[in-house]
């Protein structure tokens, strides 16, 4: 089979797998239903304290994404997604035949998110080997299933637990679920278990095809070839340290491939990258998790509330190849400048346009593509700025965070839920914080990030050569 045949393969493949992944973003849509059943066996659970399922599924997928470059190389990529599968779908399985709040956070929130962490970037880093030209492209068709995914599982969870429509009467902390006589109470631990079954399903379609590209034997020409251009790359971020043809020969080869990750992970570009990516990622998470709760506050019905959380599932998930295309044509800054901006308007503006059905819809599905355009503009992003050889790997720990921006989403609504901070005051966080992240993004400088140790090699021979 053709490289570039398998190539697309893989991508189609990877976006399969990134359905049952992208379930992550079901807790937003199902989160009532689950409530509902949970609370039926220990009146005491309410919406406020369900809430905490999403952040800690955020902080174990974070904690365990960083094993995928490492274990791939070690382990073929579609033995790193069955392993994760079986985790992540197995916890989901096992935690619908619990009633305990405790167990099913650790069960459908840590080893959900456990199982996800090293599959997500699995086929994301197999495709940048066969298309290593268009990153942006690879990343955005790939996590766009992360997307959909939710959108199509959201119907398929309303059809089983909720098929009338029903809206939830009873008040509790942190806003409205059914009552424990309601059947709909019962139905949420076969909600589950479907589910489970249908993504083991996926698991077995889009598995086997993750592979990684067949690596030719490397030659002295090709290691002198990108030896030769990452000395130009240096050339031109040292703003005129040109080296001179005699110097570039004798540059070490070793020095030069032996890229520190420590250095990387500890520079100021990744904790740049990181205040960026922890600033701009509040809002659009605030409402992945609590869009429903939220939104059935000012509106009463059920089925609609579901079709805005399947609306806001296709941008998220459409939106992603998108920016991901933008950003391979007009670079990182650019397109993530435009996307804060509409984040911000958005976060100031969605308070006031609540309590109108067409106009929520819109607000969260422009919530959603901003929240996709996380997803696909960082990662290519990282691989620009550290190069092919770690950039996958940083974008692993970068992730963490996203996870430090869930925890925080979590602490403002139960915040909110206990009235110590005002709806209004909560999206002026929400929103101060998109403010901070274009500031930031102002500042930041997409050039490469070289080692301290190559910058001094080719200093020294520069110097030398002058001599």
């Amino acid at each position: 089979m053709k490289d570039k045949t398998q190539g697309i393969l893989l991508i189609i493949a990877g976006t399969i797998m990134h359905l049952y992944l992208g379930c992550f973003f079901l807790w937003g849509n199902i989160a009532v239903y689950v409530t509902s059943y949970l609370h039926k066996h220990n009146e005491s659970i309410t919406l406020d304290d369900t809430s905490v399922i999403f952040p800690v599924q955020m902080v174990a997928s974070a904690l365990f994404t960083p094993i995928a470059p490492f274990a791939m190389k070690k382990l073929p990529p579609w033995l790193c997604c069955i392993l994760g599968a079986v985790i992540a779908i197995g916890s989901c399985f096992v935690s619908s035949f619990t009633s305990s709040l405790i167990l099913f956070t650790i069960l459908y929130g840590f080893c959900f998110g456990l199982g996800i962490g090293p599959a997500y970037m699995c086929p994301i880093i197999a495709g940048w080997e066969y298309f290593p030209n268009r990153k942006g492209m690879v990343n955005g068709i790939i996590v766009a299933g992360f997307g959909f995914g939710s959108f199509i599982f959201s119907f398929i969870s309303v059809a089983i637990v909720n098929p009338g429509n029903e809206a939830p009467t009873l008040e509790v902390t942190g806003g409205k679920i059914f009552s424990g006589d309601n059947p709909i109470s019962e139905r949420a631990p076969l909600m589950i278990r479907v589910n489970a079954l249908l993504w083991a399903v996926l698991c077995i379609i889009s598995i086997p095809f993750i592979r990684r590209k067949k690596q030719r034997k490397i030659t002295v020409q090709d290691v002198e070839s990108k030896r030769k251009l990452l000395i130009n790359t240096i050339e031109s971020s040292e703003n005129g340290d040109a080296l001179s043809a005699p110097s570039m020969e004798k540059v070490s080869v070793e020095a030069i491939y032996k890229t520190r990750l420590r250095e990387a992970l500890i520079s100021w570009k990744s904790l740049h990258i990181c205040m960026i990516m922890f600033a701009s990622s509040l809002y659009p998470y605030y409402l992945a998790s609590n869009f429903k709760s939220f939104g059935m506050q000012e509106i009463d019905n059920d089925h609609f509330i579901t079709i805005v959380g399947a609306i806001g599932a296709i941008s998220n998930g459409a939106s992603r190849l998108g920016w991901a295309v933008l950003s391979d044509y007009f670079g990182f800054k650019k397109v993530y400048l435009c996307l804060v901006i509409l984040q911000i308007i958005n976060a100031f503006t969605l308070t006031q346009v609540a309590c109108y059905s067409m106009l929520y819809l819109v607000w969260i599905a422009v919530a959603f593509a901003c929240l996709g355009g996380h997803f696909a503009l960082f990662a290519p992003l990282s691989a620009k700025v550290f190069g092919g050889s770690i950039g996958s790997t940083v974008y692993t720990f970068l992730f963490a965070s996203f996870a430090v921006s869930s925890i925080v989403t979590f602490i403002l609504t139960k915040q909110t839920g206990s009235g110590n901070i005002s709806r209004d005051i909560l999206f002026y966080i929400l929103g101060g914080s998109s403010v901070v992240a274009f500031l930031l993004a102002l500042l930041f400088s997409e050039t490469l990030f070289i080692p301290s140790k190559v910058k001094m090699i080719s200093k020294s021979q520069n110097h030398s050569s002058r001599c």
